[in-house]
């Protein structure tokens, strides 16, 4: 490998039929599945952190059933914290996530970055793209990040570009 940019970066962690609820105390207990593919970039160091914190975040959250995307939206925020104390060179690195979990017949997807979810119901050929990348390359989600304090930083041909802050935070303002 040349440099970091040349290896593979990505991290995947799968967690299927985690029982949470207590018998004993008469609640039914609830079948949670979970999947992370975490893409990093500028090398692995951030893809790894999510993929060794988001779900522990995620499952240990005491509104996880009640309120989803208030849990998914802490998981994020506590690692963007930990990646700026653990991760000197966090501001020139970093990852996009897609996780899907599933309590019950419910399922929830998230993606920060520019990765993309297409599902197909009930065994059909039929897809369904179920998230909004998050890429400059998008017009309306790049006035939707200027708008809200990111600033693009181009090469002179125009054809490469860095985030100011770079972050989790910039994918999910």
């Amino acid at each position: 490998f040349k440099n970091d940019q040349d290896k593979i970066n990505d991290k995947v962690d799968i967690y299927f039929n985690k029982k949470l609820g207590n018998d004993n105390n008469n609640k039914e207990q609830i079948s949670l599945h979970y999947f992370g593919l975490h893409h990093g970039i500028g090398g692995d160091k951030i893809s790894k952190l999510i993929k060794d914190s988001f779900h522990r975040y995620l499952f240990n959250h005491p509104e996880l059933l009640t309120n989803t995307i208030k849990c998914i939206n802490h998981a994020y925020d506590k690692i963007e914290l930990k990646a700026y104390k653990q991760v000197p060179e966090s501001h020139e690195c970093g990852s996009s996530s897609l996780t899907a979990f599933i309590a019950g017949k419910k399922m929830h997807i998230a993606n920060i970055g520019n990765s993309k979810c297409i599902i197909s119901l009930n065994h059909s050929f039929e897809m369904f793209n179920v998230v909004n990348t998050h890429s400059p390359k998008n017009i309306n989600e790049m006035l939707r990040l200027q708008n809200n304090g990111i600033v693009f930083k181009y090469n002179k041909q125009r054809t490469k570009y860095q985030i100011f802050p770079l972050g989790i935070s910039s994918s999910r303002i």
